[in-house]
């Protein structure tokens, strides 16, 4: 009996063993795919930004950019950098509005975690702040992390619609011409069949599974129930979208955005001196953000800086005096969410403190982008036997797959 014991023990043991070494090679394969795929994507950006930017200093006139970026009305600036701080807050509300079929959740409170998103979008490529948004929302309100991800997902489809509906109504405006139809036709039908596909899974449930369905076949067994419940939250998400009222005042609060980024683009148009008529800053400012939807460049310098330089040279503005307005609305873009979201970030580090973190849901990404609080145990100095815990926070930028 005691011999069987032995075997039996053994055995249990050597598969715990096997179970252990299998596990911890998954997750080595996973943490090197995700590493390597940071590099493709930080390649694949800097290609990117490197081509716009070697296209635009081949066709400027050097002389007439550095003038156009000396001859600016400076007083005007402020007021751009207010606009752009009406538009972030409104993008806050839109999101809470999206959020609110599931749970409402202050705007005050939502703010912080948009421009921190922001900021991580414009350091890092594939719009990782998205996910990040989606895990910290997750982990602070005890919402599901596809869920959260599936508003964003709205979000930037219902972005896309209305900057395309923009744009078509400018180009007719102003009179066709190919670049510019040919950027909004390929626009309308990308972001139309990403619309129609949001509103068959959200009115469907048959459409729902076999969606489910089809993703799941293409995910490796040992992954499949994970993947499967995040997926059906995230169809639940889009379901959200039912709700008339809803929609309604997030498609309203959308175009009331790009409204007010219209105003500041039109703001800057006359610290610049540009003869545009203040409608058809609607045409530069959808074609400018249509240009970058899918974010290959990291902060979209480059890509964007040519479409708004682009645009305005079909406006009759000197190319010179383009790619200044354009470096000039983007730059003070940036400064806003940059230091917004590091002045966030440094609150919410003054803020933190043990015990501070809630728990997180029990569909809890394995990675992501989020800010750690870690305890860790150590050794006493001069004592092996005693432990003394340390807390520690740090800012982890992880790839996220779970979500």
């Amino acid at each position: 009996m005691g011999v069987g014991l032995l075997i039996v023990c053994t055995r249990r043991e050597a598969w715990l063993t096997s179970n252990r070494d299998s596990a911890a090679t998954i997750a080595a394969e996973s943490t090197a795919d995700g590493r390597r795929a940071q590099w493709r994507a930080a390649l694949i950006s800097i290609a990117v930004t490197a081509f716009f930017l070697g296209v635009l200093y081949v066709r400027v006139d050097i002389d007439a950019f550095a003038d156009s970026m000396t001859d600016i009305k400076y007083g005007l600036l402020l007021p751009v950098l207010g606009m752009q701080a009406v538009s972030w807050w409104l993008r806050t509300v839109r999101w809470r509005f999206l959020l609110s079929p599931f749970q409402p959740i202050p705007t005050t409170r939502l703010f912080s975690i948009v421009m921190t998103g922001a900021l991580i979008n414009n350091l890092v490529p594939g719009r990782a702040g998205e996910f990040w948004r989606a895990h910290t929302v997750g982990r602070r309100e005890g919402l599901s992390r596809a869920t959260t991800f599936g508003t964003i997902v709205v979000e930037r489809v219902i972005d896309g619609v209305v900057l395309v509906v923009l744009a078509a109504v400018m180009v007719l405006a102003i009179g066709p011409t190919t670049s510019l139809a040919i950027l909004t036709a390929s626009m309308l039908v990308v972001f139309g069949i990403a619309l129609g596909g949001i509103a068959a899974l959200a009115l469907s449930h048959r459409l729902g599974r076999n969606f489910t369905t089809t993703l799941l076949a293409l995910v490796p067994s040992r992954y499949k129930g994970s993947v499967e419940d995040k997926l059906e939250l995230f169809v639940e998400s889009l379901r959200g979208m039912q709700q008339g009222r809803v929609l309604r005042v997030v498609v309203a609060v959308t175009a009331l955005i790009w409204v007010v980024e219209a105003c500041a683009y039109w703001t800057l148009g006359e610290a610049f001196g540009l003869d545009v008529a203040p409608q058809f800053y609607l045409l530069v400012v959808a074609i400018g953000n249509l240009g970058v939807a899918v974010p290959f460049s990291v902060g979209a310098i480059g890509p964007f800086e040519f479409f708004v330089q682009q645009t305005l040279i079909i406006l009759d503005v000197s190319s010179g005096r383009g790619l200044a307005y354009a470096v000039c609305i983007h730059g003070l873009s940036l400064a806003f969410v940059v230091g917004s979201g590091l002045l966030f970030v440094g609150w919410r580090g003054l803020r933190a403190g043990p015990g501070s973190r809630p728990p997180a849901p029990a569909d809890s990404p394995r990675s992501g982008v989020a800010l750690e609080h870690k305890s860790v145990t150590r050794p006493a100095q001069g004592d092996d036997s005693s432990k003394a815990p340390r807390n520690k926070f740090r800012i982890s930028l992880r790839p996220m797959g779970d979500d």
